[in-house]
């Protein structure tokens, strides 16, 4: 049980008899509900029980000093288990690799990247394996990924073990980075973790978003956390699933399809869903959710239109397979990618460049559309933008807004903002007429470094004292900008939650992304704006570009719908809704859920009265919930809620489900 600081929030977690999800699975909640949190109390957890305990954690790059942060927030600094943390963003990497060996430090926390090279440089350098690699890292890479598991998991195990890089527990956040799917070679940094956790006794992967793409990440992700049951072998399954037969059942997008996966994924995989609170109530805070569809006028669809007329003289020059390109072929091809024409100053060299964009010409039609639609000097957003951040339109977006949906518009100052954009020069373009309107602005991208990173995320949403002001509340140090424009780089484990409204600039690839970026905000200890709500804008032209991209977007929505539903909600034919419908299964634990489903709890086995018995109150041994708090023990409330209760500071610590 955790406790949120200032919040009062209890996260009980309850693991199912059905399985051990500590020891093996994966634990993902929807964004902003304490993962971090979760992972620091099983740290505690195992070290309480063996002082020797150490875990290796992996992280984005942007969260990585945030781990010893929320640790000095969670543990209680008198106690023999407060850990020593060890979290260097930008350290060199002969620091980091030292640090791994030192037995005085009880968690390390890297980067997902960094790992990767460390495991790498391990390989090739190790006492084990140097013989084998020379001190030769190229060597190294390439054998991670083209060896086979077996080797790599023995080259692995006996590479970190010479090194004196002992940990018992392995954590990776936001682990949908190591997932590998159908139609893509699996990634050296993917086929590195795989041995490496391997050989752990314990490992937890956390995220929102188990999988981004499709049913072939779902087999990949049961083969890490149950390869007993599923292999990526066709030849030698030995009685597994196989990634051909995971296909066969589960590769069709069906509600039916969908709903076997959630089950069979529920099995391995812990959901749970907490969202944030209406001050004072138990009250989900009000989220508005709005999908602006906006007609391009002017220069904008000319060039729009432009775009598909270039594409359309290049299809058919590649078709009529032309010796020699004339020279409007070529321009064409000029505009739909200019990065290819590049030192590219005579003739011979612009008629290779153009074939070059011919042999990608849907790439390129693509990365041109997206260039108009998102980065047009009169782009029909940039208006958008302005109508609902309460500034006076500009010029070059339209300066009569009346053909633009209303909305009413709140400057930033008001409602500070989080803007998401997939493009780096959208991110800087957004940026700079945001400054040019006098808004405090600052921007976080994936080339920031890590300092860098955390300095852009104080600016906008600094830390919160709930105890300042008199119990008030109160932020460590006052903000210094009010928008803060993002690329993805910045859609996951980032915690934005001084930002009331979230604006997507354009419509990402995944409905994972897309979620992600509303969880930097719609997440717990959100407060609201000043009437307690929460917005969210999609600017969406209407182009056939981004309206296939929208579509596209509901269709992944499913898949993720069918994996992150709360594990004690899963529904079975209609009779999950009729029990929430009938109240029934606001009182049931997750364990008399998990108990009853492993037994045919839809094939009529009843539910016993203990079954809806409240859980006693279990206070924490190792955990406070901030600065001068009691410890907190929790029961669950109707809904999945919690209610928190002051217990004694000597109360009994309680025994691991």
């Amino acid at each position: 049980t955790i406790s949120s600081v200032g919040t009062h929030t209890v996260y009980d977690l309850h693991v199912p008899e059905l399985e051990n999800y500590f020891a093996q699975g994966i634990l993902h909640h929807n964004t902003g509900v304490g993962k971090t949190a979760v992972s620091l109390g099983l740290h505690g957890e195992l070290r309480a029980k063996n002082p020797h305990h150490r875990t290796l954690m992996e992280v984005p790059s942007q969260v990585q000093e945030n781990f010893g942060i929320e640790a000095a927030r969670f543990f209680d600094p008198q106690s023999p288990i407060f850990p020593k943390i060890h979290a260097v963003p930008g350290e060199s990497a002969e620091a980091r690799r030292a640090a791994y060996s030192d037995p005085d430090a009880h968690i390390h926390v890297v980067t997902h990247a960094a790992l990767r090279d460390d495991l790498t440089w391990a390989l090739a350098n190790s006492p084990a394996t140097v013989a084998r690699f020379g001190g030769d890292e190229s060597k190294a890479r390439e054998f991670l990924a083209d060896a086979s598991q077996s080797e790599r998991d023995e080259a692995v195990r006996e590479a970190s073990k010479s090194l004196g890089w002992n940990h018992d527990l392995l954590v990776a956040d936001e682990a949908q980075a190591y997932l590998n799917r159908e139609g893509k070679d699996n990634s050296a940094m993917a086929n590195a973790f795989d041995s490496l956790a391997r050989a752990k006794e314990r490992v937890v992967t956390m995220s929102a978003d188990p999988t981004k793409n499709d049913w072939s990440e779902c087999h990949d992700l049961l083969c890490k956390v149950a390869p007993s049951q599923f292999t990526q072998d066709e030849e030698e399954s030995g009685g597994r699933m196989t990634r051909s037969e995971f296909k066969r059942r589960y590769g069709v997008n069906t509600p039916a399809v969908q709903n076997a996966l959630a089950r069979l994924m529920s099995h391995y995989s812990y959901a749970e869903k907490i969202d944030p609170k209406t001050k004072g109530t138990e009250t989900a805070l009000p989220l508005s959710r709005r999908v602006h569809t906006l007609s391009m006028r002017g220069a904008q669809r000319r060039d729009y239109d432009a775009v598909n007329d270039d594409y359309r003289r290049l299809r058919f020059a590649r078709k009529a397979k032309k010796e020699q390109l004339s020279d409007a072929d070529i321009e064409a091809a000029r505009r739909l990618s200019p990065a290819d024409f590049a030192g590219a100053d005579d003739a011979n060299g612009r008629e290779e460049a153009a074939r070059v964009v011919m042999g990608k010409l849907g790439a390129a039609r693509g990365g041109a559309l997206d260039r108009v639609v998102n980065g047009h000097a009169q782009n029909v957003k940039m208006a958008m933008l302005d109508k609902i951040c309460g500034l006076s339109p500009s010029n070059e977006s339209g300066a009569n807004d009346s053909h633009l949906p209303h909305v009413v518009g709140a400057h930033p100052s008001q409602k500070p903002t989080v803007v998401f954009a997939h493009s780096l020069d959208a991110v800087e373009t957004v940026a700079a007429h945001l400054r040019e309107k006098g808004v405090r602005v600052v921007t976080f991208d994936g080339g920031m470094d890590g300092r860098a990173k955390e300095a852009a995320r104080a600016a906008f949403s600094p830390s919160w004292d709930a105890n300042a002001n008199g119990g008030k509340g109160g932020y460590l140090q006052a903000p210094s900008a009010d928008v803060i424009v993002c690329s993805d780089a910045g859609a996951a484990g980032l915690n934005l939650q001084r930002g009331v409204r979230t604006i997507h600039w354009d419509s990402p690839h995944t409905a994972m992304v897309y979620e992600q970026r509303l969880g930097r905000t719609y997440r717990t200890g959100q407060r609201g704006d000043e009437n307690g709500h929460v917005e969210e804008h999609a600017l969406v032209t209407d182009s056939p570009y981004e309206l296939r991209r929208r579509e596209n977007l509901e269709r992944k929505r499913e898949m993720r719908n069918a994996q992150t539903t709360p594990s004690e909600l899963l529904d079975d034919g209609g009779i999950g809704r009729a029990l929430r419908r009938e109240g029934i299964v606001k009182a049931l634990s997750v364990s008399a859920l998990a108990r009853h489903f492993s037994k045919g709890l839809f094939d009529g086995v009843p539910l016993s009265e203990a079954d809806f018995k409240p859980r006693p109150k279990r206070a924490p041994s190792h955990l406070v919930g901030g600065v001068g708090s009691a410890h907190v023990g929790a029961k669950r409330l109707p809904g999945g809620k919690v209610e928190t209760t002051e217990d004694s500071q000597n109360a009994a610590s309680p025994k691991s489900d």
